[in-house]
């Protein structure tokens, strides 16, 4: 539905929707932007802070982890992490998990990421008085990669870039406008018609931590990071092919028409689907007949006021649904906290991977010695003894995510082969003060383009979840 305009000019204490398309205000926005056209707004042109803390790369590697299943809790329903190789959906993570994921170039998507996220989880409830209902879908890129192919979406989106940098085309003209989720080009089959990518587009930006890029539904884009910086970013979506005038008016009627008596409730004439013209025509006839008496009834029932209570009951179940799944999973969460990634028997029980939390850019990692690796074992074995099992103790969740196997496979894409090679060596010979993970870029004997900060997160947590590594901690450290 068309946001009315009452709604969006009166005043409001916290306007989360203004700081998030600042410098434009909101009015400008839903008169001249909103369901219309894209749209960017600079962090730097803004007159006030968008509505979210500053997130770093360790709230990023946070959210990927929980919604893989790396807790001791599953993750809400509705929350899922979706790995890409080469812009298509890859299974080969699953084990290992996003960071070794990320390491080898995939992306990492978590759709409805706000459920495991409380600070994406606030601002969705912040955006509800302007955008009805806001779901997050979020996406970490590695340096260089692309996630997903060319391709347009059923829904209004508000990407706001949380950490690197993303580069974006958006074509100007939607080949279907305002399409339904069947009608979105580019995906399920649905191609974008020919020469269109040949075009130039509309907008050719690069976002920066900050910036926001609005797109209403059903125009084509891409996005890809720069060879030397991977990207996060938030999609807020709003469902807006859902709250179409034509099934929001829809619903109303229905359930206005099949209140108040059974009339409308009967089937229309079957002969309306007969090959044989005469049993059609006569179908026909009798719906003209009746046609008059239901459009009379529709107008007697079809009101603002009923449409606002059918559209605001739909919006108020999205909501209290958002809300409940959210509050359960943080509950249950604060009652396993990790426990920091420190002491010789870090590594030898299953959920060593959420243990890895504690890994920051400022922690210091070194290689584990001969006997932190023997007792570990011990341990190993008295767990599995005590499990009633043999070998590893603990196993993978039921979904065969998270709770993996504290020995995880590293994969590492080619080009920065030479440079996690050289890291492991030097931490080989760094001792008990091990080499800071901000500073690994320091190990490597040349520049290695695409070994960013992410980059660093994501190989110290692979090697703090083995068994090899352990870490040091340093003031000013999650540790």
């Amino acid at each position: 539905l068309p946001h009315p305009p009452s709604s969006h000019s009166r005043p409001m204490a916290h306007d989360a929707l203004a700081a998030l398309i600042s410098p434009t205000s909101v009015d400008e926005f839903f008169a001249g932007t909103w369901q219309q056209a894209p749209a960017v707004f600079r962090q730097a042109d803004a007159v006030c802070p968008r509505p979210l803390r500053r997130l770093g790369w360790e709230d990023c590697c946070d959210m990927l982890s929980l919604a893989w299943g790396a807790a001791k809790i599953h993750p809400p329903k509705g929350t899922e992490l979706i790995m890409f190789q080469d812009r298509r959906i890859s299974g080969d993570y699953n084990v290992a998990g996003p960071c070794s994921a990320i390491l080898d170039g995939a992306s990492c998507v978590v759709n409805h990421a706000e459920l495991v996220s409380p600070p994406l989880m606030g601002l969705c409830q912040e955006l509800r008085d302007r955008l009805a209902h806001v779901y997050v879908n979020s996406y970490v890129t590695p340096p260089g990669c692309q996630a997903v192919p060319a391709h347009a979406d059923d829904r209004d989106v508000f990407v706001l870039q949380l950490a690197g940098a993303k580069h974006w085309k958006i074509w100007g003209k939607p080949p279907i406008e305002l399409p339904y989720s069947d009608e979105q080009v580019g995906k399920d089959g649905l191609d974008i018609p020919d020469g269109m990518l040949s075009t130039p587009p509309a907008i050719d930006c690069t976002l920066l931590p900050g910036d926001v890029l609005y797109m209403p539904r059903g125009f084509v884009h891409e996005a890809s990071c720069p060879d030397d910086v991977s990207s996060w970013h938030a999609t807020l979506a709003v469902a807006t092919h859902d709250w179409s005038w034509t099934k929001v008016v829809a619903a109303t009627l229905a359930d206005a028409l099949d209140e108040g008596s059974a009339r409308w409730r009967k089937a229309v004439p079957v002969g309306l689907s007969s090959a044989q013209d005469a049993i059609a025509a006569a179908a026909e006839a009798a719906v003209e007949d009746e046609l008059e008496d239901f459009l009379a009834a529709a107008q007697q029932v079809l009101k603002a006021s009923a449409m606002r209570s059918k559209f605001s009951g739909k919006i108020a179940f999205h909501n209290k649904n958002q809300d409940r799944c959210a509050e359960i999973f943080a509950r249950n969460l604060q009652e396993h906290p990790p426990v920091p990634p420190t002491g010789i028997a870090f590594a030898f029980d299953e959920h060593s991977h959420w243990r890895t939390r504690g890994v920051s850019l400022l922690s210091f990692v070194r290689k584990a010695s001969e006997a932190e690796l023997a007792r570990d074992d011990a341990l190993r074995e008295e767990a599995a003894a005590h499990k009633g099992g043999k070998g590893k103790a603990g196993g993978y969740s039921a979904a065969g995510k998270g709770n993996s196997s504290p020995f995880p496979s590293i994969f590492v894409r080619q080009d920065l082969r030479g440079a996690v090679h050289e890291v492991c060596m030097r931490l080989e010979n760094a001792g008990e003060e091990g080499l800071q993970v901000s500073e690994y870029h320091k190990a490597l004997s040349k520049e290695c383009e695409a070994f960013d900060e992410l980059t660093k997160l994501c190989l110290a947590r692979v090697q703090v979840g083995s068994r090899e590594y352990r870490v040091v901690g340093c003031p000013g450290s999650q540790t």
